[in-house]
């Protein structure tokens, strides 16, 4: 008869491991759900600050383009060209900085450590 008793907590201890494991999965998808949620509240806000933003942006180049016609008594075409191949700079600037920091290996210490410890595990199990 001891080993029913066993066998009958055993049972009792992984029925109740089963449902904390379960709450503990249904809590995760409830603050996942709550997460998304806040995430995509974020991400709606953001969009609408970038593109205030972007509008005030224009608004700004807009005045300065005007004010530099009055100011220097030019055509706004010319003014506009200007603004315009500044803007190239800058994006040609940005483009270049963009493709020597997307090269950089990154992890570059984890991964050399990581390299190690295989290379130590390799020759062990030899």
């Amino acid at each position: 008869m001891p080993n029913s008793s066993v066998g009958m907590a055993v049972k009792a201890l992984t029925g109740s491991l089963v449902e904390h494991v379960r709450g503990l999965f249904s809590l995760l998808t409830w603050e996942g759900r709550e997460a998304a949620t806040h995430c995509l509240r974020l991400l709606i806000l953001f969009l609408g600050a970038v593109f205030f933003l972007l509008i005030g942006y224009l608004f700004l180049l807009l005045f300065l383009t005007f004010f530099l016609v009055a100011w220097l008594g030019v055509g706004w075409m010319w003014v506009a060209l200007g603004v315009a191949v500044l803007h190239g700079m800058a994006a040609i600037i940005g483009i270049c900085l963009f493709a020597r920091l997307i090269g950089k290996p990154m992890f570059s210490a984890t991964i050399s450590e990581i390299k190690k410890d295989l290379e130590t595990l390799g020759s062990s199990s030899n």
